[in-house]
């Protein structure tokens, strides 16, 4: 995986790949979920910086309702279309919308943005391509 990931993108380790133009002229893609991940991954190991963890938010709405898992297997579940429980990311990283969240705010499906800032709960997010390009948006 490593060296798919050097042959793309042969800087990818070094302060000098948070370049826009460097993170957008070359993409990875893959058929299967799973590849995805694992390529993610690697490639947030060999970008530089410290990784900043997020989870999921878990709360039951009403006590006594439903079934009751346990959040071991909760946490565990990875459906299509929904964050991870647990999602690293770097400053710098590129990341990409997997739906429409705001069309009418340009935050469509495909649209990749470069993350700028991350603090507790927000991610602060730079798009990458397209005609808004080095428009901000908060997460």
């Amino acid at each position: 995986i490593v060296d798919l990931i050097f042959s793309i993108y042969p800087r990818l380790n070094e302060v000098c790949s948070r370049d826009n133009e460097f993170l957008t002229k070359q993409t990875i893609l893959l058929a299967h979920n799973e590849d995805v991940k694992a390529i993610n991954v690697v490639a947030l190991n060999m970008f530089p910086g410290e990784p900043i963890v997020f989870f999921t938010a878990n709360k039951l709405e009403e006590e006594g309702t439903g079934e009751h898992y346990p959040m071991k297997y909760l946490n565990s579940l990875d459906p299509p279309g929904l964050p991870p429980f647990k999602l690293e990311l770097k400053v710098g990283f590129p990341i990409m919308l997997l739906r429409n969240l705001s069309p009418k705010d340009r935050l469509c499906n495909e649209t990749t943005l470069k993350v700028v800032q991350c603090s507790h709960k927000i991610i602060k997010a730079e798009i990458l391509t397209g005609k808004h390009v080095g428009e901000l948006f908060l997460f």
